[in-house]
This record gives C-alpha cells, structure tokens and sequence, in this order.
C-alpha cells in the first residue's frame, strides 16, 4: 500500500525521528519533521494539510494531553506506551504505535487517519463514535464516504430508514452504526430476520403472546417490539414479510401500539423501527406484493449500501481490515502479494464484503503467517496475467472469435485445389450418361501410328473402332452405361467419312495381323477401364458428396497435399475450423484417459481449470459427449 498523505513527526529523540521519518517515507509518505517547537509551529499554520501526526517524546511541561483536545481535527498516532486517552476530549487519538512497528500495523492506523480526515470535512467535528463509525465502515471510496455521512445525519434523529442493497453489502452494519450514534445507543438492538420466521409464527414473534393463546404457548413471551424498548428494531428482509403481517406492522407504525397475541391490554412502543431488503420494493408495490403505504412509512430515510464490484477500489484497505479482524480471534496472519491483490481487484464478488471475509478467513487457515500469492487462491478467484500466461495468446484468439456469431462449416464450401496434376486421376463420377469426347482421326492415320509403334497401349471407346486415339486419362463410366454394351465412336462428318473409309479399308487388309493385335489389346484396356469404374460407382453409393469430391491419390506424400486444406477465393470460417478441431482434440483426449479430466488436460498441454472452462463452453462431459 502506497500512502499518499502529509505526515508530520514530532519526536524530541533526533534517532527516534530518523527511523520514524524513513519507515514513513518508505511507505509514501510526504513527512514533515524537526524540532518540537519548529514542528508544532508548522501543526499551527498547516493542521488542514497534515493527515496524520505521529507524537513521540515531547519537551518541557507539553504533554500529549495538551495537544490532542487542542487539535480535534488533525489525527494522531501516539507512540508513548503509557498514555491513556480519556475518551471523547480525545477522539482524535487514533492509535498507538508500538517501538518495533509491523507493516499490517503502519498500513491499518494511516487508513485510519485518511477515514478520520474524510470524515472531518463532511461533518466539521468529530468524537469517539464517530471514530468507531470509520473503523466499522472501512474504506475511503465516494460511495462508502456518502453512506457515512448519512448514517450521521440520520441518526441522532428518530426517523424511520430504510437500508437497501444486495446480500453481504452489510446492512446489519449500517442498522448498528446508526443506533450506536443515535441517543438510544444505551438500549437494546434487536434485529429480526422476517424471512427466517414462518408467517403464522412472526406475529407471535414480534408481538409475543399470552399463555393459551394458541396451542403450545404454554407460557407469557415478550415480542421484539417490547425487548427493544427504549432502543432499535432491526427488521431485515423486510420485503419477505407476508402480506397480512404488513398491515399490522404498518399499524404499529402508525399509532405506536399493539396488542399481544391472546390479549386485549394495549402496549405502547416506544421504539425506532430501521428496515433493510435486498428486494426492489418499488417493483414489488407495482406488483402487488408489497403495500405500498407500509413502503413510504418506512421509506422515511433511504440509504443504499453499494456492492463491492463498485468500490473496487476499497478492497486492498477491506482485506488488510478483515485480515486484522480475523487475525486477533485466531493469533496469525498473512500478507498479499501486488499479483494476488490484483486478481482479487478483478472478481466480480457477487457476495460482497461476506464473500471476501469468508475468502479471508480461509485462507489464514490455508496460509497461516504466509506470503499469499495469485496461485495460492482457490480456483474460482484465480487470474492469470495475459503476459505471463503461455496460453495467453491462444485463450485470447479463441474468446474473441466466441464474439461472432456461430456458424456450421461445410467441407463442402471449401475448395481444395492442388497445384500440378498428380498422375491419371478419376474425375468424379457423374450419374449422367457420359458420352465419350475423344476426337476422330483418320484410319490410315492410326494404323500407320499403329505399325511405327506398336507397344503403345491404345484405349478405344468400342472394339470396332480399333484406331481411336490414346489418351492419358480414363474417364469415369456410370454402372449403367459400364453394364451395357460399349459406346460407339464419336460421330464424323459425311465429308470426312467418304474421304477416309476407301484409304482405312487397303491399310487394314495390308497389316490385319497387326489390327487383329490392338483389337485385342484395346479391348483389354477398355475392359479394365469400365471394371475400375464400375467399382468406382459402388464405393460412391455408401459415400457422402464431400468424399467424392476427393482426388484419388497415388502415394502418400501427394495425398497429404491433397487433404491440406487450400484458401478458396470466397474465404474460409476460421473460427469454426478452429473449434471443430478443439472439441474433436477435447473428446479423443478424454477417450484416451477414460474421462479423467486432470490426465487429458496434461495430454492436451492445457490446466485442469482451463480444460473445464473449455468443456463448459463446449457443452461436454467427461465421458466426451455433448451434454
């Protein structure tokens, strides 16, 4: 803690003064000191600047009595051993300073004296309650200031308040704060839970009974109404009070009497009601669940106490509070790291001020007189720092495409294209008739290809025509036209046809052995070809359209090209390839592990915590399916 605060030291022992001046200074402190009559000269003409001042051994016949009722509105931290303040004459005595000081101690009695200077400016004077009232309601915030200075102005008044704000905000606390600075501080306080109460009991409860009044009253009972005589009633949880209870409590409001449960003697109640819920009052009188002339009777004097999440700011001071609080009842303590604070700072504590002391006292049972860092905390606080954080970067990418808007990738929208032809490759399959596109050559022409080269294989489309063309790829068949009988040769123009038949006829008489040969050949090509497409055909009836889409592949380093996916034109969703891919990672590695979470956290790289913020997200269980 950085204290940004003027200190002034007066200390007659010029060793004593140094070693005070660096600790303070230590601490952030602008400290003032010197001699004891140059020091009080400067408290003189400058007590509003001085937020604290530290009082050791004075000179001559000035005594520590002297100067404290003589400064009501400069805090002071004494350090003699024997001073024994006197009570209201020195409400500005804040603490006392032990010879060898701890920093929990140093840090606790100058946030005191910030409180009492706040305090000081708002109201003009101070006393001993007052004192107590910054000690009950620590922090230095606007909000908690402003609560402070309400609860001063309404107290020594004997209005009606109505405390709101969520559960754990303390509204016990500011219930006590107003009665102990009311004049009714000498009598009781007695708080009522009205939710804890059954409806059919809280009227005897808050009216008491006679003896027979109804089964099991076997004796005369006092309500609360007449145990808080003279003092405060304290109804918390106003808002769950039934509907019929509430008449009878605005009655009382009202007139200042009751009766007994069994009894017709009247009572008068002299006592100050404050009520306090954690319920929108005003919505509930909209809707018919609250009276609404019992709501403006105690609605006299609202105060709201604010959650935690909006004083952030206050939680290192509430910590070091609660850690002393605690700490006496348990005779230890711990300390916070700036990492460990910092995380504390970033929690929303949907409990408020309860959450943190329950954090607080678990801890000093965990961590008894340690050094508590951010990974010491239990897993619902802990932060990790995204520069410290190796998967930082990662969590970071994945969060911010969980801002878009979802959507379902399809293999199918995306184009997966190779960069060279990779050897004779089955283009895929069509269910139409697929006519054959090879272009027509002149007899002679083949068979003179034929003669010069006999040992190239030639792939006709029907065994008639022995001279059609030889090409690098063998289109795909449909079953149906596999099945029936081959297809005949590209059509050809009259005029070629006239042309061509007289020359073929003389060339394939010359060299029928030859012909007979690649007949016989091409036929055993093309048989081959149609069985390969037929097979083809089968496999693509038991096949989705996306696998069919895929080249077929020759060797293991083209087919891992293939599969890689390439960037199309129109772009990709990478946010849903990217989560595709996590959740199929998640579930094999909770396959493996046979759903131990901790085991495929460690196999995935990943913190146990960090894999189960994943599942959640994912909507999986342990066992890998989506819940």
């Amino acid at each position: 803690m950085q204290f940004s605060g003027n200190v002034l030291i007066i200390e007659n022992d010029q060793d004593k003064r140094q070693a005070l001046e660096t600790i303070f200074s230590f601490l952030g402190a602008a400290t003032q000191t010197g001699e004891v009559e140059d020091c009080l000269s400067y408290l003189d003409s400058s007590s509003e600047q001085i937020d604290a001042c530290i009082l050791g051994e004075l000179t001559g016949k000035l005594t520590i009595a002297k100067l404290l009722p003589k400064y009501q509105r400069t805090a002071f931290i004494i350090c003699d051993p024997e001073f024994i303040p006197s009570g209201k004459e020195d409400a500005n005595y804040i603490g006392r300073l032990s010879s060898e000081p701890t920093y929990d101690e140093l840090v606790q009695l100058l946030h005191y004296c910030q409180s009492f200077r706040t305090m000081s400016r708002f109201s003009g004077r101070s006393d001993g309650k007052r004192g107590a009232l910054i000690k009950r309601l620590v922090g230095r915030g606007d909000a908690i200031c402003l609560v402070r200075r309400l609860i001063e102005q309404v107290a020594p008044t004997d209005a009606n308040v109505l405390i709101l704000g969520e559960s754990g905000t303390g509204k016990e606390v500011v219930a006590r704060a107003i009665h102990d600075l009311s004049s009714r501080s000498k009598k009781p306080f007695v708080p009522v839970n009205c939710g804890a109460i059954p409806g059919e009991l809280l009227e005897s409860e808050l009216f008491g009974h006679e003896k027979g009044a109804f089964t099991g009253a076997f004796a005369t009972r006092e309500g609360r109404f007449e145990m808080a005589e003279g003092g405060t009633l304290f109804l918390d949880e106003i808002g769950d009070m039934p509907f019929q209870m509430q008449v009878k409590l605005l009655r009382v409001l009202q007139e200042r009497k009751f009766n007994r449960v069994g009894s017709n003697k009247v009572i008068n109640a002299n006592v100050r009601v404050i009520a306090a819920t954690h319920q929108n009052l005003e919505k509930m009188v909209a809707e018919n669940k609250f009276r609404e002339d019992l709501y403006y009777r105690l609605n006299v004097f609202p105060i709201e106490t604010p959650p935690l999440r909006e004083r952030i700011d206050d939680l290192p001071i509430l910590v070091q509070e609660l850690v002393n609080r605690h700490g006496k009842e348990q005779n230890i303590t711990i300390r916070f790291t700036q990492r460990a604070m910092q995380t504390l700072m970033q929690n929303e504590w949907k409990g408020n001020v309860r959450e943190l002391s329950n954090l607080i006292e678990r801890l000093l049972i965990l961590h008894p007189n340690e050094v508590v860092d951010a990974s010491d905390l239990p897993a619902k606080y802990r932060g990790i720092p995204v520069d410290t954080d190796p998967m930082a970067e990662r969590e970071a990418l994945l969060e911010a495409f969980a801002s878009t808007d979802d959507f379902s990738a399809n293999i199918d929208d995306l184009n997966i294209n190779l960069d060279e032809p990779i050897g004779a490759v089955v283009p895929p399959v069509s269910t139409a008739p697929v006519a054959p596109a090879a272009p027509t050559v002149p007899a002679a022409s083949a068979a003179s290809a034929s003669a010069t080269a006999p040992a190239a294989p030639a792939a006709t489309a029907a065994p008639t025509n022995p001279a059609a063309p030889v090409i690098p790829v063998v289109p795909t068949v449909p079953v149906s036209a596999a099945n029936a009988a081959p297809a005949p040769a590209a059509p050809v123009a009259p005029a070629d046809a006239t042309s061509a038949a007289p020359a073929a006829a003389p060339a394939a008489n010359a060299d029928s052995t030859a012909n007979t040969a690649n007949a016989v050949e091409a036929s055993e090509v093309e048989a081959s070809a149609v069985a390969a497409a037929t097979a083809a055909q089968g496999s693509t009836k038991n096949k989705s359209k996306k696998d069919t889409d895929l080249p077929v592949i020759q060797n293991e380093e083209e087919m891992a090209q293939a599969f890689l996916p390439r960037l199309s034109p129109d772009g990709v969703n990478l946010k849903d390839m990217i989560t595709e891919i996590e959740i199929s990672m998640i579930k094999q590695a909770l396959e493996q592990t046979s759903g131990v979470v901790a085991k495929a956290a460690e196999t995935l790289g990943l913190r146990r915590t960090t894999l189960i913020e994943k599942m959640k997200k994912y909507g999986l269980s342990a066992t890998g399916q989506a819940q």
